[in-house]
């Protein structure tokens, strides 16, 4: 590892990435020399980081803006691949959000869909519904719709 590289120092720089930005498009952050060299295991970390606070679409957009500079660097293509799964990763869950509410209230379930936007573009781990319709009318929608299993609650 780098010997400056930190978890610290990756919280703050996601940080900046996410907090400072210029409506003139001129760049407040800076790129410490050391995150563009970031070997696979410390880009690991850092992507880690940046998912478990729900920032890695907006951080690493900001970030490959940054690092287009730098056509050489590893850490570009991988911040460019980062964003292009998570964006997968967010439309394959849309799509089955999409059908879960469509099953719902086709069998008379209305339902919503919890969103904060405090973390708008990025979706989080989990998708929250509400509908206060019979719980075991949409656990039997939820089994025979889409095979669903029960699991105990955590």
């Amino acid at each position: 590892m780098h010997p400056l590289h930190s978890s610290e120092k990756d919280f703050h720089l996601l940080s900046e990435l996410v907090l400072n930005s210029s409506e003139s498009g001129v760049s407040l952050v800076h790129i410490p020399p050391a995150t563009r060299n970031l070997n696979r295991v410390e880009y690991g970390t850092l992507a880690a980081l940046a998912n478990k606070n729900h920032v890695i679409l907006r951080a690493f957009a900001r970030l490959g803006e940054l690092l287009k500079s730098d056509a050489s660097s590893r850490v570009a293509e991988w911040v460019s691949l980062t964003a292009e799964r998570e964006h997968s990763r967010i439309e394959n869950a849309l799509g089955f959000l999409a059908l879960i509410c469509g099953a719902l209230e086709k069998n008379g379930c209305p339902v919503t869909v919890i969103k904060s936007l405090d973390h708008w573009p990025d979706l989080g781990s989990d998708l929250d519904l509400y509908t206060d319709s019979d719980p075991a009318h949409v656990v039997d929608l939820m089994r025979t719709e889409f095979e669903a299993k029960g699991d105990d609650r955590s």
